[in-house]
């Protein structure tokens, strides 16, 4: 799980940081560092996700991913840009 099929899971249940934090057991500053992607979410995380939240949707966001990556493959220039540190492209 990357940090926006964790946003997006939070989004989709119309909860704040604060409130998905409460729920997970986590902060809402650590929320809002996975959602940044200065943090993984952890295994724990991931298992308290698929308790509080129908595991099917976790399992469709993560594909989604995948097929969006698919779809739109970064070029040579971009990914070495990216591997390099340069995140203009990121954004």
């Amino acid at each position: 799980m990357n940090s926006q099929d964790f946003k997006q899971i939070r989004l989709s249940k119309d909860m704040s940081k604060a409130e998905f934090g409460e729920l997970l057991g986590i902060s809402p500053s650590h929320v809002s560092h996975i959602e940044a992607g200065r943090r993984n979410v952890s295994e724990r995380t991931r298992a308290k996700i698929a308790r509080v939240i129908d595991i099917r949707k976790v399992l469709y966001f993560s594909e989604r991913m995948r097929e969006i990556e698919k779809s739109f493959p970064l070029n040579n220039t971009m990914s070495n840009k990216l591997s390099q540190g340069e995140d203009d492209y990121a954004n």
